[in-house]
């Protein structure tokens, strides 16, 4: 009873608890180096931009804009952030001790869920056709085309009947480009390399590419309340920009993300990586998201988030941090109605047409 009360008081706290604006966080205390990968110099220099057209997503009548800039964005002068290039994806995900977005977009759904996965792991990191797909897009998005004939794509006649790739095609891999050969089915191959070419006949996304100075930063920081957290930025470009690849079902981008920004937490994540900027002494911009369809004709475009909705993602953000500190003092990773007879709820309009 101690435990859920100590949990119920926490919940009223977290509401009113002070929340940081986009801009001029609180100085953050530093980290200390957390392995792997190149540490980057906090003395260097990002240059000034040129002119760019983004998409502002979600607000009404929004049309590409021109956002001049003129001057050089922070020298990392007020770095605070432990920055390392060249990380392994491998190490920076088995890194338990910094808390990403990702994990704690899990705690916002299921409690029980964040425990198994990201602290006991007793279940594996999420992982489908979709996060493969990104995987291999992301790929392409760091390295350019040269990556692309490194990948092992087996012919045909190395599938299954039904066209998938089996034990054939797997020693047929091993065999012509080693054990750690990735491998991509055909039908896979010609589908990413359509998306590209969708990505470079669109101009706002190339104007980002041509800018792109930094790939795949990771970044640790430690926030005023003891949070270690981390992120990582697919790409950073000339200005301060911080990009993010995203590939989606949706055939008609500016009609239909949104629905994919609420149902995957981007704006949380977006709010996330804007405190990563603050840490290494960056202007926090909005992330700018380079999103192409896997849906024929495979639109692309590149949006950014309205501020309101940043906003409540850092409401969220402020919010599960505080329930995970808590929950970790107390040990306790038990749903709050965790022994009681729950009475089953129903949207209002459901019950209203039963009289």
């Amino acid at each position: 009873m101690v435990v859920k009360q100590a949990v119920a008081k926490h919940k009223t706290e977290a509401g009113h608890s002070p929340r940081v604006g986009v801009v001029g966080n609180p100085l953050l205390a530093p980290v200390t180096p957390a392995g792997g990968g190149e540490q980057v110099d906090a003395n260097a220099t990002i240059t000034a931009p040129t002119d760019h057209e983004i998409v502002i997503l979600g607000v009404a009548g929004s049309s590409p804009v021109s956002h001049p800039s003129s001057s050089p964005i922070g020298s990392f002068s007020a770095c605070v952030a432990d920055i390392r290039r060249g990380e392994s994806n491998d190490a920076y995900h088995k890194d338990r001790a910094y808390r990403n977005a990702t994990s704690c977009s899990t705690a916002l759904d299921s409690i029980p869920l964040y425990h198994a996965r990201h602290v006991t792991g007793s279940i594996p990191p999420f992982s489908s056709e979709a996060t493969d797909h990104g995987s291999l897009l992301h790929d392409w998005f760091q390295h350019g085309d040269p990556v692309l004939d490194t990948w092992a794509v087996p012919p045909e006649e190395k599938l299954t009947a039904t066209g998938q790739v089996g034990k054939d095609a797997r020693q047929w891999a091993e065999k012509e480009h080693g054990t750690d050969a990735v491998l991509v089915a055909p039908k896979l191959f010609r589908q990413i390399k359509s998306e590209i070419r969708a990505i470079e006949n669109t101009p706002q996304a190339m104007a980002l590419r041509e800018r792109f100075v930094e790939h795949e930063l990771s970044v640790r920081w430690t926030t005023p309340n003891g949070d270690n957290l981390r992120c990582k930025f697919d790409a950073l470009t000339s200005d301060g920009i911080v990009c993010d690849l995203k590939s989606t079902r949706e055939a008609d981008i500016l009609r239909d993300w949104w629905k994919s920004v609420l149902d995957f937490k981007y704006h949380f994540s977006c709010a996330w990586y804007m405190r990563g900027m603050e840490a290494c002494g960056m202007e926090p911009k909005p992330l700018h998201y380079i999103v192409i369809s896997t849906s024929l004709p495979h639109d692309c475009q590149v949006v950014t988030l309205p501020a309101s909705l940043i906003a409540e993602g850092q409401r969220l953000m402020d919010k599960v941090l505080a329930e995970l500190r808590l929950r970790e003092s107390l040990d306790w990773w038990v749903p709050d109605t965790h022994g009681e007879v729950v009475e089953l709820q129903f949207p209002a309009h459901v019950l209203g047409r039963m009289g």
